[in-house]
């Protein structure tokens, strides 16, 4: 009997506790703050995915230190070496590739953009043959100067089994 009783109980109190997540104005969590929300620069908190379709709490400042937590580890650190979406995006903060996506919020994110090209290159009459400039007075963190044999070698490596 006490079993029964306790194990009602224990229904109840979760029924209840389903209930009151489902009524949450925030889709996110049942609290209204937590996942999904963030703070703005006033203190308050943004709209559950506010950051979809603008930048929440802008910096004016430039430069800085940048701290990037993970909880998987990366397969690889070379952008021509890695297959995870995520570890891609994270290669953008160090890696320009031939044509990159735009740096901007919501559906302006998906518009493809130069990257170290200078255009979206053209193709041939037959669709086989891609030409593509590369921008002017590019360099390596080194110093040394990006070369066409240098992109060529990139997509090469890419295409490459190994």
């Amino acid at each position: 009997m006490k079993r029964s009783r306790s194990l009602a109980i224990v229904t109840g109190a979760l029924v209840a506790g389903l209930a009151l997540a489902a009524c949450s104005s925030n889709p996110g969590t049942s609290s209204g703050a937590g996942a999904g929300s963030s703070s703005t620069a006033s203190g308050g908190k943004a709209a559950y995915n506010a950051a979809n379709t603008a930048a929440v709490n802008p910096s004016t400042k430039k430069g800085g230190t940048l701290t990037y937590g993970v909880a998987a580890t990366p397969d690889s650190f070379d952008p021509g070496n890695t297959y995870y979406a995520w570890v891609l995006n994270l290669n953008r903060l160090w890696a320009t590739p031939l044509l990159t996506y735009k740096s901007c919020t919501g559906g302006c994110g998906d518009t493809l953009a130069p990257g170290i090209a200078t255009g979206l290159g053209t193709t041939s009459d037959n669709g086989l043959v891609w030409t593509y400039h590369i921008k002017q007075g590019l360099k390596f963190e080194d110093g040394t100067p990006v070369t066409t044999a240098d992109v060529k070698y990139a997509v090469e490596r890419t295409t490459t089994a190994r």
